[in-house]
């Protein structure tokens, strides 16, 4: 149902505004970045540096070759003698890869405990993608004699024990064993034991000060892999490479003062690092200075449009949420990817330039894995520019901006995040929760709801995770079988709309004003008790949205009503009115529009693309349309209006209250829901009334969801309350609203949430 933009566009905060409350100009962004971004380590050196330390001796003696007869493969009682219990969570193991001059020999390693405080800056951290690769297509050529991606992998032994890891991994320990000494590394897969769940969760728990105290974390994207929708030539391979894509990378980064950036090659022949840099000629080839990529690619039209980058952001590492603190937390990051080596600043400042000063190329190739790569590098802290200007973000926030990252197991959506500090949530001193691998997702999320809410009560925003919830959020039949499921908590595993709320915290919405939001506490804890007026019912809805033909449905059924409308309607102002319901009122970086600066031609043109009904409201609309400068500026500011408008209305619907307000809301609601103000929260929610008893003075609902009603978001409802009025949307006078509209006054009441 939802698909990678809903999550893109909760990243282009970041984009327009790096604090989420200050900058407001992209392009000083990528000029931040390109002027301020010093990497606190470089590889800048060929050979890889190691950390300056003598292991105990008897540690490194080489492991026993066993004979084919001693060697025992991995089962359970053989687990269990591989991972004795560890003292406390203050230790933790390390892995011990011994060195080989032979490529293809056998991988020797040990497993040894240590206490985390004697091995600071003793080791490496290794991050990857458990399944990168599986099924992914034919991959590049390797540069050395060994090809290792066609011949039978080494066993791995450990111990003097045969161990199974993934296809993936055993590549990464390959690549990295070193030909002359031995490597100690932390590995998830291998350092903690998988089946023990007390181990899994005190391990999980320290994994922040892991990361941290480690001497480098070294990524493994894995290998470079030909796109599997296309084949390619072998002039392809040489311009779209893996060679290619950090040539690419580097010439982007040596338009900046930092340059001159460099990779390396690993030949396996001759057994050591050599220096790679973007010579004139591929420079041509991958990104002009101050241009688009597209624009110095001459042969991405003969090609099927492939670019260099396309190889890199393929991997699957850039989706894994796990890797996101892997990277933030660690000192010195260098990737490694197929046969060759960089350091990770270029790899993500290069991304921030793209995403800031050419967002269109990322869309034309479908680099959305760049995004994540920007996000990764902008919530580190190894750069002069997230030093000056620091993204001071709450743990929702961050669920929010990772929402298109991917886990194997629903509770680490929340776990892998828990080891990154935030402005409520601190991994040791104050964590909202704390990874427990014995509980439930449904008792995890539970738990991190009610922390958010606890602790955002004295808050600007106490009710923001409810922008997150309601029933569109959940699978309704779960929602009604499953007592332990609430309406009021946000179920993080699954796909996200995008958000409703604009992201800047100096520009937002304010629909409650200032309703209270505290309320006595509720006898049960399955409830949420909240202040609420309630001020309308919905009349009737258009079809659920799920691409852009369905806009342009809805936008006919609206106009078809208006049929009904007697006195005619105001033309420039009823597009204002669409469009800003089509957009929630926001722009495409996630601010409100300025008042005066709707995109209205882009909305009539994007409109005008299908088939309008032959009604009066759609001839006026068409008659305000103004021919664009160029054809292909009328294409391309349409298109931009539909990527937003997409974004915002996937995954809800169109609907028009009894009071005669146009509303944009969860394709969960029904006509006869209500729709309230909720004390505390920014934005308007439709309700939907829960038979059962009920305590007095106050209403039993089930939570829907969030929703935008234009000309209600900055406290209006509530101002007609203290008046001692209702209030009435601007179609109100169409025949049907106004026999239905209620003429009670608005007042508060408590309602209980379920």
């Amino acid at each position: 149902m939802f698909t990678s933009e809903a999550n893109r566009e909760t990243q282009s905060a970041l984009q327009k505004n790096l604090s989420l409350s200050t900058f407001h100009q992209p392009v000083n962004i990528a000029h931040s970045a390109i002027e301020s971004s010093e990497p606190s380590f470089h590889s800048s050196e060929a050979e890889w540096q190691f950390p300056k330390v003598s292991y105990d001796d008897a540690l490194l003696e080489p492991a026993a070759r066993e004979t084919n007869s001693s060697i025992q493969t991995q089962n359970e009682s053989l687990t269990r003698a591989l991972y004795d219990d560890l003292p406390s969570k203050a230790w933790f193991r390390l892995l011990f890869l011994e060195p080989s001059q032979n490529f293809s020999s056998p991988m020797f390693c040990r497993l040894k405990a240590f206490q985390r405080t004697q091995m600071k800056l003793k080791y490496e951290t290794l991050s990857y993608a458990w399944r990168e690769g599986e099924g992914e297509g034919e991959t590049y050529p390797a540069n050395g004699c060994h090809d290792y991606t066609d011949q039978r992998l080494p066993e791995v032994l450990c111990n003097g024990i045969r161990i199974s890891i993934q296809k993936n991994l055993a590549l990464a320990l390959l690549r990295i064993r070193d030909r002359s000494r031995p490597r100690a590394l932390w590995v998830d897969a291998i350092c903690i034991d998988q089946k023990n769940i007390f181990e899994r969760t005190q391990q999980t728990q320290v994994m922040s000060e892991i990361y941290s105290q480690s001497y480098r974390t070294i990524v493994w994207l894995g290998l470079a892999r030909m796109s599997p929708t296309r084949r390619e030539s072998k002039k392809t391979h040489d311009k779209c490479g893996p060679e290619s894509a950090l040539a690419t990378i580097c010439d982007l980064i040596n338009d900046a003062p930092e340059g001159p950036a460099k990779f390396f090659a690993l030949d396996d022949a001759q057994s050591h690092m050599n220096v790679r840099a973007p010579s004139p000629s591929e420079a041509a080839d991958s990104i002009s200075s101050g241009g688009s990529p597209d624009q110095s690619h001459s042969d991405s039209q003969a090609y099927g449009t492939a670019h260099p980058l396309e190889c890199l952001f393929r991997s699957s590492w850039f989706r894994r949420k796990w890797v996101i603190q892997e990277v933030v937390l660690s000192r010195q990051v260098d990737v490694v990817f197929h046969d060759f080596r960089i350091d990770w600043n270029w790899i993500g400042l290069a991304s921030a330039i793209l995403r800031t000063l050419d967002d269109d190329f990322i869309q034309r190739h479908r680099l959305f894995n760049m995004y994540n790569a920007y996000l990764i590098f902008r919530l580190g802290r190894s750069t002069r520019l997230n030093q000056s200007f620091p993204l001071e973000i709450s743990f929702l926030q961050l669920l929010r901006l990772t929402a298109a990252f991917k886990t194997s197991e629903e509770k680490d959506t929340v776990f892998a995040l828990l080891g990154l500090q935030t402005t409520d949530h601190h991994p040791q001193d104050s964590p909202l929760i704390r990874t427990d691998y014995s509980k439930t997702f449904d008792h995890v999320r539970i738990l991190l709801t009610k922390a958010m809410l606890s602790k955002g009560k004295d808050g600007s925003e106490p009710l923001a995770v409810l922008l997150n919830a309601g029933i569109a959020a959940q699978d309704l039949v779960a929602l009604t079988e499953n007592p332990s499921i609430y309406s009021w908590v946000p179920r993080w595993g699954s796909p996200m709309a995008s958000l409703l709320s604009p992201w800047s915290l100096d520009d937002n919405f304010n629909a409650s004003a200032d309703l209270e939001s505290k309320t006595e506490d509720s006898q049960s804890p399955s409830l949420l008790n909240l202040n609420a007026v309630i001020f309308t019912t919905i009349a009737s809805t258009t079809i659920p949205i799920r691409n852009q033909d369905d806009i342009r449905r809805s936008v006919c059924q609206f106009l078809y009503a208006l049929q009904s409308f007697k006195e005619g309607t105001d033309a420039p102002w009823l597009v204002e009115a669409m469009l800003s319901t089509l957009c929630a009122g926001r722009t495409s970086y996630g601010m409100r529009i300025p008042k005066g600066q709707h995109p209205v031609q882009p909305f009539i043109e994007f409109v005008a693309s299908g088939k309008l009904p032959k009604v009066e409201a759609a001839s006026e609309l068409l008659a305000l349309r103004k021919p664009p400068p160029t054809p292909k500026r009328g294409k391309q500011r349409r298109r931009k209006f539909a990527r937003l408008a997409i974004t915002i209305c996937r995954g809800r619907r169109l609907f028009m209250t009894t009071d005669g307000h146009l509303g944009l809301g969860p394709a969960a609601l029904e006509s006869g829901d209500i729709v309230s103000v909720l004390g505390g929260a920014r934005m308007p929610y439709v309700l939907r009334h829960k038979s059962g008893p009920e305590r007095k003075d106050r209403s039993r609902v089930v939570l829907v969801g969030p929703c935008y009603i234009d000309g209600l978001m900055d406290g209006e409802v509530v101002a007609a309350m203290k008046h001692g009025k209702r209030h009435f949307g601007p179609f109100s006078d169409i025949q049907r609203v106004r026999e239905s509209a209620a003429t009670e006054r608005l007042t508060k009441q408590e309602i209980e949430i379920e």
